[in-house]
């Protein structure tokens, strides 16, 4: 049976930046001949189980940017007694090659005439730490939000909207807290000058030709009774 010191190791132990997700090697000895279990926590998250064995090496291909990745080792059945441990990240940017945080949405404003248009949606964090896009809901008990995107980089086409509403996009990134770093609101194309004052002025001709209209119309129902009367006489 072999009895060695526990222990897990990570390499690299931090990831070169990258707009996709990166990937580092876990490897791990339990020291024993038992079934040991190495269990993955990213931050603020709930641990999960990420591999089981007495020995052994596996791939973690989901290391973002602007988080760190904390792996034990621990026995059987037993994750708080934890036995070795190891921390991973994936770095930023560099500071040269930072930018200010973004959401854009296209076309802004999207065209009126148009039942649902295709919108797409695009955002960069700024310093390639993971962020979310998330959509703003509002009705009558307040605000709350759905996500729509998720990564440090992204693009997605939206085919849900509805050419009668506005909607509201927001940028979450993760090295600032989670705090929102950018918004984007979109709607429909506001309407044309020209438009408006065609539209009011049919307004204001229908306004104007209303009483004549309706006196017409009084005018004809008295010369019907004036006829039928005359025909009965």
């Amino acid at each position: 049976m072999t009895t060695s010191t526990p222990w897990l190791r990570i390499h690299p132990a931090e990831a070169a930046w990258s707009a996709k997700p990166g990937t580092v090697e876990v490897g791990w000895d339990s020291g024993t001949d038992e079934r040991w279990e190495v269990w993955t926590q990213p931050d603020d998250s709930e641990p999960q189980l990420f591999a089981a064995g007495p020995r052994g090496s596996r791939s973690a291909t989901w290391i973002s940017a602007g988080q760190s990745f904390h792996f034990t080792l621990s026995p059987p059945g037993r994750p708080s007694a934890i036995a070795a441990r190891a921390t991973t990240r994936m770095a930023l940017r560099a500071a040269s090659e930072r930018t200010p945080p973004r959401v854009s949405l296209s076309p802004n404003p999207f065209p009126r005439d148009e039942e649902r248009p295709v919108v797409r949606l695009d955002w960069d964090t700024g310093d390639g730490s993971l962020g979310r896009v998330m959509l703003v809901n509002r009705d009558g008990h307040g605000e709350r939000e759905t996500i729509a995107g998720h990564g440090a980089v992204g693009t997605r086409l939206i085919d849900w909207i509805n050419s009668n509403e506005r909607y509201e996009f927001r940028l979450y990134r993760l090295s600032d807290g989670g705090r929102r770093v950018a918004a984007r609101v979109i709607g429909n194309q506001p309407r044309q000058t020209r438009e408006l004052i065609l539209d009011l002025g049919a307004f204001a001709l229908i306004v104007a030709l209303w009483p004549v209209a309706a006196a017409a119309r009084t005018y004809r129902r008295l010369i019907g009774r004036k006829s039928s009367a005359f025909r009965r006489s």
